[in-house]
């Protein structure tokens, strides 16, 4: 599967030398805490992030995003590709992505399929996995469904509920909760998810954040 990842990023990428019809564009952004699906992936430490996105005009995308992880001792490197379309008007985005952890080297390397849905008041999406570091308990699924609310004065407030369902009954499944109000290009966060794991990792997590998008 990683290959098949590899293969849909050439192929959003592809027309870009062919025709030079196209948009791309980079972030950076740095974090009190990354938390990711509720649950924290620095330790509570900050983070420095960032990545590289190129859109065709057909609405073919390719991208790379990069963010330091645990404890200091690794990196994240995420690559995907996708589709951005509608169907019944509807705005969806559909893709592959794939999560890496080179120097880590923490067993968490999957890649996932995904989808988004926009709907008029909400966006679900889901994603499953389709391979995890070579074993076999690689099903795993989390769905989500959130809420954009503009504030106006360029502030919005973001609400999210999502569920993580694990293949391995080693992990536990969990719930978890997002609520953020960004301001421009600020973000202040509130995280709570119900995990029982011990580590205080079910503990409300408040995090700020700052990230530019920009032309490249």
């Amino acid at each position: 599967m990683k290959h098949l990842a590899s293969i849909l990023l050439l192929a959003a990428g592809l027309p870009a030398t062919a025709s030079g019809q196209g948009e791309l564009t980079g972030n950076l952004g740095v974090t009190s805490n990354y938390i990711w699906r509720g649950v924290t992936q620095t330790d509570d430490d900050a983070s420095v992030q960032g990545g590289i996105d190129y859109t065709h005009e057909t609405n073919l995308y390719a991208g790379v995003w990069t963010s330091n992880y645990g404890n200091g001792n690794g990196y994240e490197l995420d690559l995907y590709g996708g589709y951005r379309g509608t169907v019944s008007e509807i705005p969806f985005d559909a893709g592959i992505i794939m999560y890496q952890y080179p120097v880590a080297n923490t067993g968490d390397d999957a890649t996932e399929i995904y989808g988004r849905f926009d709907f008029h008041l909400l966006t679900a999406t889901a994603a499953f996995t389709i391979d995890k570091d070579g074993t076999s308990q690689d099903n795993d699924l989390y769905l989500s469904i959130s809420s954009d609310v503009d504030l106006g004065e360029d502030r919005s407030l973001t609400l999210l509920l999502g569920m993580y369902e694990f293949d391995d009954p080693a992990l536990e499944d969990y719930k978890h909760f997002h609520a953020a109000l960004k301001k421009d290009e600020f973000v202040f966060a509130l995280d709570k998810n119900d995990l029982d794991v011990g580590n205080d990792l079910d503990e409300m997590r408040v995090s700020v954040s700052w990230q530019r998008n920009f032309d490249l």
